[in-house]
């Protein structure tokens, strides 16, 4: 990190230590010029990126690990959703269902009853989404949420305390993601632990990772969660001590290995270098303690490495709380509010003298108070993110170094920042012999704020505050309810519960942050004929390439169909131990170029064939080495794995620039349904456009009350066959896209059987045979694709039947199937990006 900043710590004064400690206490605890009153002579510049839709409480966001490739930002919800927020090209996001809570948890246990999501106000809901630092391998992430348990159902692995009532539980799962389907398996569902809460308030929070931590060290691989004193802001809650019981999970951080230990056959495991593992009477997963309501945390990298973690504390009455934490610290609640004792009548005193003899509490690294004489200053923290990425300095105060926070409630909503090496600074634990006006705290101060309403790079409105910028948007008590995100190149968001929407900062962002060109080859594989390649997307830069390596834990690799350059005959090149579970070659002498949009054709390498339907084989990890990387030297790189080509499953194609929507099994089984049901919860449905069954086939199929937000029909006496890797069904032009969302699900009944999750694929197809771009012309172009993709010998007829016509053409020579036999039939185009919905 580039730290560039003076150390700007203040001093507690003297007259602090012998003010009044009276029971009414302090009115304005940190006086000018102690708190965080003035401007710095910075702005932050906020440009709506991205908006999903109907859902509006916008909790956390995330990434992905840097090896997956996926250079997309992740939107938490407390709705449920997870959505993959995706640059469309123009400066701004387009927002995809990547994960629904509900449909997933109600999938994996049946019964919801203690499972079921407790609702999206307040802090119910799905609080954050953690990816593991192995993700690209073994697909697995984890959610925190908060969910019913009205009848206080048990048999759940309760950490800590138990109080045997009806409040929500929080819960941390585990699930796993299969990169071969694009999708969640919901049976992967697996509870780690759950904590139950005193009053419904102050609950668990969110899960992450260390980013900074690599394989061997300590942090890698081990999950951080956090968690409130489960205590009401009505109750007060300064004499209860939870956040001081080390016996339960309440007011402190935890550190856990979130993986199945195996050989103790129990969840996950405890690291033996948590603080308080061998300590009587304490749970052995405690990071931290004495927290009121820890509310959002990130990580940030000091000079020499070390990752440090920044929590925004919430504060009862006076004074919120900006904390490092250090394994085994005491943050001093609720004996302490910031710098101060918490009394009970909800003041706040000076620290007594000899404070260091009466505990090893560790106090705030910077802290502000809710008093600017007669102007609020705040109410409540929304920790924020340390900017790490070379920002660049428009003739203010940079942002580089600085870590930005906000305060969300109702009385101003600043945004804020302060030196992250003078918060490292700051001294924060005294020492036998010190006096409390020996604590320092770093510097506070305030941004302005300038927004960019449509994104088109014109400031719409600016001033010096949330509620300046969102004007018209808050509800009546002002009340801004942001929150800071990290995308996966360092840039910076924030989001509000209120708008809905997610800000790009852009003055947090330079082309130092754009991606670096270390995840630009891919591995395509067709998950259907196993055609592999190795391929260059259009990133602007051709690369050399010395070595590669494709793994499979599964044995899905097939060394006989291999083609390889040393079969190729390529200079340099030399096989290394081909088998099942890796395939890879060497060049000791050189290297070879892979052009832009050029590829390296492996041959029909992965080997899987799916034996029931829905069935989804395996993923593959690629590997790949260049002689000249970023620093000069030799360096590994993961690059994407795309599958493509059919998918063991029914689905939805879906063109967002013409809103055509069709139905496929794209399965190897024949199947046979009698209902089936589209929805969105943005309402983004268009059934003035629907060509339903109903009206194309008859045979007793019925619409279902088609709205904007469902689209459905049953048949009531029969159903209809879907045989496999059929041709696609068009339903219409029923997805009003605008842009911003893509959220459509699909669920289809089984004739006699189950309801099961279609998948919904967005891309354009074609209504012309042969047309594998869905451009509109069959041409060369479309051979390239067919090609690339290995698609099959019969797609391969269909070009060639249709080469040189346009769609207007191909329908004409098309015969058109009597209502009662099919509705009118379309060639799906593979390679679609999938989601499961």
């Amino acid at each position: 990190m580039n730290m560039k900043y003076s150390i700007h710590c203040l001093t507690l004064v003297a007259a602090l230590v012998a003010a009044s400690q009276s029971a009414f206490g302090q009115t304005d605890p940190l006086p000018p010029p102690h708190d965080a009153r003035d401007y710095s002579g910075g702005t932050l510049h906020l440009k709506m990126y991205a908006d999903p839709g109907s859902d509006t409480r916008l909790n956390s966001m995330a990434s992905q690990p840097t090896n997956t490739g996926n250079n997309n930002a992740f939107l938490v919800t407390q709705e449920g959703h997870v959505y993959e927020i995706a640059d469309n090209g123009s400066g701004q996001g387009t927002s995809t269902v990547w994960f629904d809570y509900d449909d997933a948890i109600a999938q994996a246990v049946g019964n919801t009853n203690g499972y079921e999501r407790s609702g999206s106000g307040g802090q119910n809901g799905l609080q954050g989404i953690a990816f593991h630092p192995e993700f690209a391998i073994n697909g697995k992430f984890y959610t925190s949420t908060m969910v019913s348990n009205s009848s206080n159902v048990g048999g759940f692995n309760y950490l800590g305390t138990n109080f045997n009532n009806t409040n929500p539980d929080g819960v941390v799962a585990e699930w796993t993601y299969s990169s071969a389907s694009g999708e969640v398996d919901p049976s992967s569902y697996r509870e780690l632990f759950r904590t139950q809460l005193p009053e419904n308030d102050h609950p668990l929070k969110l899960p992450q990772f260390d980013p900074f931590a690599q394989p061997g060290d300590e942090n890698y691989g081990l999950l951080f969660i956090t968690h409130g004193d489960g205590d009401s802001q009505n109750q007060g809650g300064v004499t209860d001590g939870r956040a001081q019981d080390l016996e339960n999970a309440l007011g402190k951080s935890l550190r856990i290995n979130p993986l199945e230990d195996t050989v103790n056959n129990t969840p996950y495991s405890v690291p033996a270098t948590n603080p308080f593992v061998g300590t009587p009477n304490a749970l052995g997963e405690i990071w931290t303690s004495g927290h009121r309501n820890p509310h959002t945390f990130s990580f940030a990298q000091d000079a020499q490495g070390e990752s440090r973690i920044i929590v925004g504390e919430i504060s009862f009455e006076r004074i919120e709380e900006i904390n490092l934490l250090q394994p085994g610290g005491d943050y001093g609640w609720n004996d302490r509010e910031g710098t101060f004792v918490s009394n009970s009548d909800r003041s706040v005193s000076p620290l007594p003298s000899n404070d260091a003899a009466l505990n090893d509490y560790v106090y705030p690294a910077a802290q502000y108070d809710h008093l600017f004489e007669d102007t609020g200053s705040g109410d409540a923290v929304a920790g924020g993110f340390v900017v790490d990425i070379g920002a660049v300095d428009v003739g203010e105060v940079a942002l580089d170094g600085q870590y930005v926070f906000a305060d969300f409630s109702t009385s101003n909503g600043y945004v804020y920042h302060t030196g992250f090496v003078d918060m490292l600074n700051a001294k924060t634990q005294l020492e036998d012999g010190d006096a409390p006006s020996e604590l320092t705290q770093a510097m506070i101060s305030r941004l302005e704020l300038t927004l960019d309403e449509d994104g088109d790079g014109d400031v719409d409105v600016s001033g010096g505050s949330l509620q300046d910028i969102f004007a018209g948007r808050l509800p009546g008590n002002g009340r801004t309810d942001v929150r800071f995100g990290l995308g996966p190149r360092g840039e910076l968001f924030m989001t509000s519960k209120q708008t809905g929407e997610v800000y790009l900062v852009t003055n947090a962002e330079s082309p130092d942050s754009l991606p670096p060109a270390e995840v630009n080859l891919a591995l395509q594989v067709n998950r259907r004929t196993g055609a592999t390649s190795i391929i260059n997307p259009a990133t602007g830069e051709s690369v050399e390439l010395d070595g590669y390596l494709i793994t499979s834990a599964d044995n899905t690799l097939d060394p006989a169909a291999w083609t390889s350059l040393t079969d190729a005959s390529e200079p340099g090149w030399t096989e290394a131990n081909p088998g099942a579970n890796s395939l890879g070659e060497l060049n000791l002498d050189g290297s070879s170029t892979l052009a832009v949009d050029a590829s390296i054709d492996l041959g029909a390498i992965y080997d899987f064939t799916p034996t029931a339907f829905a069935e989804e084989g395996p993923g593959v990890i690629f590997e790949y080495h260049v002689p000249d990387g970023l620093s000069g030297e030799g360096e590994t790189r993961f690059g994407q794995v795309q599958f493509v080509g059919p998918l063991n499953n029914v689905v939805l194609l879906v063109d967002p620039d013409t809103g055509e929507v069709a139905l496929q099994n794209q399965s190897l089984f024949d199947l046979e349904i009698d209902g089936y049901l589209i929805t969105s919860e943005s309402g983004s449905l268009d059934p003035s456009s629907w060509d339903s069954l109903e009206d194309n086939v008859g045979n007793g199929w019925t619409e279902s009350n088609p709205g904007d937000k469902h689209i459905g029909e049953l048949i009531f006496d029969g159903s209809f066959d879907l045989e496999a890797e059929g041709l696609a069904m068009s339903l219409g032009s029923i997805f009003d896209f605008d842009g911003i969302v893509q959220d459509l699900e699909l669920e289809f009944h089984l004739a006699g059987g189950d309801t099961i999750a279609g998948i919904v694929q967005y891309g354009a197809f074609s209504l012309t045979p042969g047309d594998f771009n869905g451009d509109g012309a069959v041409d060369s172009a479309d051979f390239l694709v067919w090609q690339r993709n290995g698609l099959s010998a019969s797609e391969l007829s269909d070009w060639q039947s249709n080469y040189g016509q346009s769609a207007s053409q191909a329908a004409a020579n098309t015969a058109v199937p009597e209502p009662s036999a099919s509705v009118l039939l379309l060639l799906g185009t593979v390679g679609f990006a999938c989601r499961r919905r």
